[in-house]
């Protein structure tokens, strides 16, 4: 089972960073998600290391430890994959979107306010949660 990483960030209180992807190898294109991506085969048995490798990659941040908040499967475009989802405190002053050509636009929104925008199956399952 392929693995992948998601990084929740609150810049605000109550409010977290959340990034628009346009990507063409997942049915899962224009939606919003939380910064993070596949777990190399080398990362494999260290998610935490492939968090802070996305995080860097996306975002230009570095967390301040990443705590795991949830650990499951996730099924994206026919194939399940198994998901770590961690919280990073970070300093958001050098914050500035990296992959421009996958990472269309950013957002700081409430939970309120990412359940009106088209947000990921990865966001959905930590706000059905109630992980944030």
């Amino acid at each position: 089972m392929r693995k992948f990483v998601r990084i929740i960030i609150e810049p605000e209180p109550q409010k977290y960073l959340i990034l628009r992807e346009i990507r063409n190898d997942f049915t899962e294109r224009d939606n919003y998600n939380f910064p993070g991506g596949k777990v190399e085969p080398e990362e494999v048995r260290k998610p935490h290391v492939a968090a802070a490798r996305e995080l860097r990659e996306e975002t230009n941040l570095t967390g301040n430890g990443m705590v795991l908040i949830y650990k499951g499967p996730l099924e994206f475009s026919g194939e399940m994959w198994m998901g770590y989802w961690y919280k990073t405190s970070v300093d958001f002053s050098k914050f500035k979107v990296q992959e421009k050509d996958k990472c269309v636009e950013s957002a700081i929104l409430s939970v309120a306010e990412m359940r009106k925008e088209n947000i990921s199956s990865a966001i959905q399952i930590i706000l059905d949660k109630g992980f944030i």
